[in-house]
Parts: C-alpha cells; sequence; structure tokens
C-alpha cells in the first residue's frame, strides 16, 4: 500500500512541475507585455488588459503552489493513516507521515518572506 501511496505522490508531482513551468512562463510574458506597452506608451484600455492578465497569472500561480502543498498535506496524512492502522513503513515515509511537515514548509516560506521584505540596516 506505501508503495502505491508513493507512485500517486510522484504522479502528482509531475503535473506540478509542468503547472509551475506555465506559471514561470505566463509572469515573463505578463512582464514582457509590461514592459513593451511601457515603451510604447500604450492606451490605457491595454495597460488595463495587461494588469488583468498578470492578475490572472498571479491567481493562477496561487492556485498552483496552493494544489502542490495540498498534495503534500494529502500525502502526509494517508501515510500517517496507514501508520495507524498497522502497516510496517519505511524509515523517510515515518519521517514524511510527521504532522509538522506541512508546518515546517510554511515556517520556511515565510521565514524567506520575512528576510526578504526587511529593510537592510543602515551604516
Amino acid at each position: 500500500m506505501e508503495l502505491e501511496l508513493w507512485n500517486i505522490f510522484q504522479s502528482s508531482r509531475g503535473a506540478n512541475a509542468t503547472m509551475i513551468l506555465s506559471v514561470t512562463i505566463g509572469i515573463w510574458i505578463a512582464a514582457r507585455f509590461a514592459s513593451v506597452a511601457r515603451e510604447n506608451d500604450a492606451p490605457v484600455l491595454m495597460k488595463a488588459i495587461i494588469s488583468i492578465f498578470a492578475l490572472s497569472g498571479f491567481a493562477f500561480g496561487w492556485m498552483v503552489i496552493t494544489r502542490a502543498v495540498n498534495g503534500w498535506v494529502v500525502q502526509a496524512t494517508a501515510l500517517s493513516d496507514l501508520r495507524e492502522s498497522g502497516t510496517e513503513l519505511s524509515p523517510i515515509a515515518i519521517l514524511r507521515s510527521s504532522e509538522a511537515f506541512p508546518d515546517s514548509f510554511n515556517a520556511i516560506f515565510k521565514s524567506l518572506i520575512i528576510k526578504s521584505t526587511a529593510k537592510p540596516k543602515s551604516n
């Protein structure tokens, strides 16, 4: 049963990687459109359409990241339930089934955001 759970998790990781690649390309396209619109002094309507495209790309990126993290949570929960049912798990599965895994990911993500937005000290 553990192997089937790992196979499902791995197949979802491939889909997540493809979606993250599409988000990256979408960000580049939105930035390129915005750059061209600014250089050519585009009309307000065109700038509004580009802004809507960029915001929809942001919403799509948010959905992709949320689905990827939810996949990790579902995998951890399934492995935890499998362990509680008395099935012997591999050492890596025991590590992944800990309830702290999603929280540690969120803590790392939040600390990176805080560090990147912190103001540098003036000398």
